[in-house]
């Protein structure tokens, strides 16, 4: 069983579903790395549909962006079958900041993420993958969940392997690092495969979903809860 933490870390990520649980945003600002890059986020649940919101903010909030590939978009990416997110930036100072909104818990409403990025600190390098990934496999992305050593983080790739056969190969060598590996279907409405693993007090997660004609992987390495001899 994945921690509190660790779960909201898979869900924000994995499923446009896992939006609904508004208790598993934090109430203060979470502190992230995309690719190295130090971010500052908020999370709100506002009044009004993310495209009228958007309309409206357009030229007081910032300027409308035309592509969804900036950090704030990717702490809650949505399926290709899902509303398109609206997304405003700004520069205030050393400070460039982006909204992103998307579809709410409730008609009518919108989630806002705020990601604010302060132009003076440099990136850190980025951690290594848990786990070896299979011959074809490319990192993408990867997400920091805190600035401390140690801290979740999630690797996303893209393989030209089926969804079932990259979980395996990954799984295999989960095993092989020392690993103890549970099989588990992936998170709910996501098609795919999926499993957990633990080592010590460190969490595993990989869920593979289609893309094209191979898989999207996300992998998560987060702190756990130490084991209980019981």
């Amino acid at each position: 069983m994945l921690s509190p933490r660790c779960r909201f870390a898979a869900q924000a990520w994995l499923a446009t579903a896992a939006l609904a649980a508004t208790a598993a945003f934090p109430a203060q600002p979470a502190q992230v790395r995309v690719n190295g890059v130090p971010f500052a986020l908020q999370f709100r649940v506002i009044a009004g549909e993310p495209a009228a919101l958007a309309q409206r903010l357009d030229g007081r909030w910032g300027q409308r962006l035309a592509s969804p590939g900036a950090p704030a978009a990717a702490v809650a990416p949505l399926p290709p079958s899902a509303p398109a997110r609206q997304m405003l930036g700004r520069q205030r100072g050393p400070f460039h900041e982006t909204l992103t909104l998307l579809p709410g818990p409730r008609a009518g409403t919108s989630y806002a993420v705020i990601a604010v990025q302060d132009l003076r600190r440099r990136p850190a390098p980025l951690p290594r993958s848990p786990l070896p990934l299979p011959a074809g496999a490319k990192v993408l992305n990867v997400v920091q969940f805190g600035d401390a050593p140690g801290a979740s983080a999630l690797f996303s790739a893209g393989s030209n392997e089926s969804p079932p056969r990259l979980i395996a190969q990954l799984a295999e060598a989960a095993r092989a690092a020392g690993w103890q590996v549970v099989g588990q279907p992936p998170p709910a409405g996501v098609a795919g495969a999926a499993f957990w693993a633990r080592q010590g007090t460190l969490e595993l997660s990989a869920v593979a979903t289609p893309a094209g004609a191979g898989a999207r992987l996300q992998l998560l390495q987060a702190a756990g809860q130490p084991e209980r001899p019981w």
